[in-house]
């Protein structure tokens, strides 16, 4: 906030003083802080870089000045078809390029530019051609001055930079900061995450779209090169070098760019390099933005100063956890297992099998569960268990079989789609927002069940119903005390908590715990097995563990499985004393004597 608020002064005082020329360098810094800034929507909060943001931003100046000077219209006509123009090629392509991503979105959005940039050239008569389209009004001359229209064009900065602020910190600009982190785990939530990217695009687009029409009513000329790679690497540039993931990065991105691009050329003929060389710096003494490098000392000395006292919590949280577990500890029997016959089938399974080319992982698996059952897969390395719980889950496809939710084929049902039919899960390698609060993972996992998941005018912590119930399951699971830390300064044990935790806040009818203990000290272990068996005793649960006291301290039934084929099926007691599973866990099984 003193950042900003130190920019905004400088920026109404400074044309005071200044020249007409340094006045027109500081619109144009404006100007990319809006491109930039729409960027580092897509790229630092969605997690999609993008190296053809130019299109939108050249087809909005296009736009805008194609209708005001060939056609005659107004300011407002031109900008409505400048807005329309890029938003209507975001939601149009959008459609085809979000079916990739990583690099293969990357190049797709550099042909989208190029081939943009290419239709300009050719087309002289109508776009100019590579003498691009003149003639268009400064309508942002208040005037008839440049000082004018920097005035008018801070105006507009300020009010674009709000809104898209205001996005970030809404419900939806949270989700898409999910995305960024993992995709997997924000659809193990609920979360369209297709429909989340093509919305970024498109609100991304849009924001561009200002900038391209801002550029147009400025300086009168629209040419090809507004849709060039070059348009495109700067707004990167920008965004990598002020630090992605916020918008004051982007802003001071824009304002040290053009600088550098109509400042030190005047005095240095190969500026390229130095711009080059200060990249290069950035990268190596700023990895994540000079915003970054400056924020991180004081988080520093906060996080120094509560930990002492958060590390106190938590041993009398661990404390407190194995006196609870000693209560708790044997109280299963094979009579639980009798209460639940009469019960409804929660989970079926029947045939299901699934190949990595020549490998079977799953061969022909079928069990069924009741509901309020808990069940445990067991099974060494590479018995197929987590490959079960992806095909539950929807993360993989099986190749042939069925699964079926409450009487429900979950067959066409996509993983988001199955966590909405009352699916939770966990992962067997932790699978967080890691730069994100405790508190705002566990508000992303509530969200994802709420009706307000895509409002965009209002900040995520001001629904006091989601937060009042984030708290209420963080001080269940003893993390409330860490609940304003970055998810990657947790201990390990911490962590997995916290994704136990993510996963009861989609209130599931089945719970699929995958290893929840594993690599956990013995206390940690404590603390999991403990929170389970608390859990509502209507809950269904399919566990995954390795750790064979784990398991039957926790479940009335177990499954084993060995090389993806189920072998056994019985209550705890049959299993521990089955000879076969002895052999598997201890050595020896399939030898002949």
């Amino acid at each position: 906030m003193i950042i900003v608020l130190s920019l905004l002064t400088i920026g109404i005082v400074l044309p005071l003083g200044a020249g007409e020329y340094y006045t027109h360098i500081m619109i144009l810094m404006a100007i990319g802080a809006v491109f930039a800034m729409s960027l580092d929507l897509l790229m630092g909060y969605a997690g999609l870089p993008s190296l053809g943001h130019a299109a939108f931003f050249g087809i909005a100046a296009y736009g805008a000045g194609l209708m005001t000077a060939r056609y005659s219209g107004g300011w407002t006509s031109g900008l409505l078809v400048g807005l329309l123009s890029s938003v209507l090629l975001a939601a149009t392509f959008g459609i085809v390029a979000l079916r990739v991503r990583g690099l293969y979105f990357l190049l797709i959005t550099l042909a989208l530019a190029q081939i943009l940039w290419g239709a300009t050239n050719r087309w002289g008569s109508f776009t100019g051609g590579y003498n691009g389209l003149r003639g268009i009004p400064k309508y942002l001359e208040v005037g008839g001055t440049t000082i004018g229209a920097f005035y008018v064009v801070i105006l507009i900065t300020l009010v674009l930079g709000g809104l898209m602020y205001i996005i970030t910190r809404s419900p939806f600009g949270m989700s898409l900061q999910g995305l960024r982190e993992s995709e997997t785990r924000m659809q193990a939530l609920g979360y369209n995450v297709w429909l989340h990217k093509y919305l970024a695009l498109i609100l991304s687009a849009g924001f561009a779209g200002c900038a391209g029409v801002m550029s147009a009513f400025y300086k009168g000329f629209v040419s090809p090169f507004d849709l060039s790679l070059m348009v495109s690497a700067d707004a990167m540039l920008m965004v990598i070098l002020g630090g992605t993931g916020t918008l004051i990065g982007p802003l001071l991105g824009a304002i040290v760019i053009v600088a550098l691009r109509n400042l030190l050329s005047v005095f240095i003929d190969h500026w390229l390099i130095v711009l080059g060389l200060i990249f290069i710096a950035t990268v190596f003494i700023a990895p994540n933005g000079v915003i970054a490098w400056f924020r991180s000392p004081r988080h520093k000395r906060t996080l120094d100063t509560s930990h002492e006292s958060q590390q106190k919590e938590r041993e009398k949280a661990v404390s407190d956890d194995r006196i609870a577990l000693e209560a708790v500890e044997g109280t299963h029997h094979a009579s639980d297992l009798l209460d639940r016959v009469g019960r409804g089938t929660a989970l079926k399974v029947n045939g299901l099998t699934k190949s990595f080319g020549g490998m079977t992982a799953v061969r022909e698996a079928a069990f069924s569960i009741n509901e309020g059952e808990r069940v445990a897969i067991l099974g060494p390395n590479g018995a197929g268990k987590s490959t079960i719980f992806n095909l539950i889950s929807g993360h993989l496809q099986p190749s042939a079989g069925t699964i079926e939710l409450f009487g429900t084929d979950l067959g066409p049902l996509s993983a988001y789609q199955r966590a909405r039919q009352g699916l939770g899960r966990t992962f067997q390698i932790t699978n967080l927002f890691s730069s994100l609060s405790v508190i705002e993972n566990v508000r992303l996992a509530l969200t994802s069940r709420h009706e307000k998941r895509f409002t965009m005018y209002k900040f995520a912590e001001k629904y006091s119903i989601i937060d009042d119930a984030a708290k209420i399951l963080l001080e269940d699971s003893s993390l409330w005390g860490v609940s304003n830390r970055r998810v990657n300064e947790l201990s390990y044990g911490e962590q997995r908590q916290l994704e136990f935790v993510m996963a009861l806040a989609l209130r599931p009818r089945v719970l699929l715990l995958d290893e929840p203990t594993a690599g956990l000290s013995v206390n940690e272990t404590n603390i999991i097995v403990n929170l389970v068996n608390r859990l509502d005793p209507n809950l269904t649960i399919l566990i995954i563990e390795h750790d064979l006291d784990v398991a039957l301290s926790v479940a009335e039934r177990v499954i084993v499985f060995h090389h993806g084929e189920k072998i056994n099926d019985g209550t705890a007691e049959e299993i521990r004393e089955d000879q076969t599973v002895r052999e598997i866990y201890l050595g020896g099984f399939g030898k002949t004597s």
